[in-house]
């Protein structure tokens, strides 16, 4: 049911480099910490091996079996979309997102009328908020497997307190299966997962020393005053939309000025998308998946977009301000 979902739903046809290194070793059971650089299909890595813990007997109909956790909400929900279309043969296997930004209300109703979803995606937040004041501890105690994605993210955004209270709510490593990915492993990665994983845990790296992004993709500077900084922006993005075929992502290093910028695009004439924490997850999800299939747009973006986000066909990257106001490094191609 799996490989039919992966051909007719996915259409995938090969396996990447961090699927082809990770998978036949996560369907052993043995824990595993990837080191995978964002886009190179990291979630079916550990998508696949997961739903094979959501399948496996005995059933239980009290308990979720799969847990991923996720560092921003659209990227849960990304993950949320492909569990289910990974899942879609697979008959009674619930997915359920849960997210900040939402209706607590309706979650705490999702997980407990009838059968808990087989697979739960969140963010750390809401998840413990569910699990600290809604019950969700209970429906995890059986819980076979843990998926870390992007977890250098997770902890640059502050979010080991929160992941270390997570963690103390749930069965501990020796009863389950952890999955960490990350596209870096700093000190902070490495010591969560001693934290989190089996002390046999598997290491398998697809990045090692390979050429850094910036060295193959063009780069340039542009240095003005804040006074001129929109006129040049301006600029830069009407040269861009000049390509037949232009995409465009612009970053902000907050939403304010996300937000304000995108007014002030729109109110001239230039129609852009905007995304960032001032608009609600409803309008975020739909913002989002519109840049993801549309051609000829122009998107504004805080860094809630900054990591793990799939936009194919981007043909230019704007950076406003000096990454050094972002609270984690700017993806490669920034």
């Amino acid at each position: 049911m799996t490989k039919k979902a992966i051909s007719s739903v996915l259409g995938y046809e090969l396996m990447t480099k961090v699927q082809a290194q990770s998978c036949p070793v996560a369907l052993t059971g043995v824990d595993v910490l990837a080191k995978a650089k964002t886009g190179t299909g990291k979630t079916i890595s550990f998508l696949l091996p997961a739903l094979e813990h959501a399948v496996a007997p005995p059933e239980d109909p009290g308990q979720i079996k799969v847990l991923c956790l996720s560092p921003t909400r659209e990227l849960a929900q990304q993950i949320y979309k492909e569990a289910e279309q990974l899942a879609r043969f697979h008959t009674g296997v619930k997915v359920q997102c849960v997210v900040g930004g939402t209706n607590i209300a309706t979650d705490k109703r999702k997980l407990k009328d009838g059968a808990p979803p087989a697979i739960l995606v969140g963010t750390p937040g809401r998840l413990n908020d569910l699990l600290e004041n809604e019950g969700l501890a209970a429906r995890l105690k059986g819980m076979r497997c843990l998926v870390f994605d992007e977890a250098d993210q997770l902890l640059d955004m502050g979010f080991r307190p929160a992941i270390n209270k997570m963690l103390s709510m749930l069965p501990p490593p020796a009863k389950r299966q952890t999955l960490l990915f990350s596209a870096t492993m700093p000190k902070n990665v490495e010591s969560m997962a001693k934290l989190a994983m089996k002390d046999d845990f598997t290491f398998i790296d697809t990045v090692g020393e390979e050429e850094s992004t910036h060295q193959h993709v063009p780069q340039s500077l542009v240095t003005c005053t804040t006074k001129t900084q929109m006129i040049e922006l301006w600029k830069l993005v009407q040269q861009a939309k000049k390509d037949p075929n232009h995409k465009v992502i612009v970053f902000f290093t907050t939403a304010r000025q996300t937000q304000v910028a995108a007014e002030l695009f729109n109110a001239m004439g230039s129609e852009t998308l905007e995304i960032h924490s001032r608009i609600s997850q409803a309008a975020r999800k739909r913002v989002s998946e519109q840049y993801r299939k549309q051609e000829n747009v122009v998107l504004f973006s805080s860094d809630v977009s900054a990591r793990g986000m799939d936009y194919p066909d981007v043909t230019h990257v704007f950076q406003v301000d000096s990454p050094g106001g972002f609270r984690r490094p700017l993806p490669p191609s920034c």
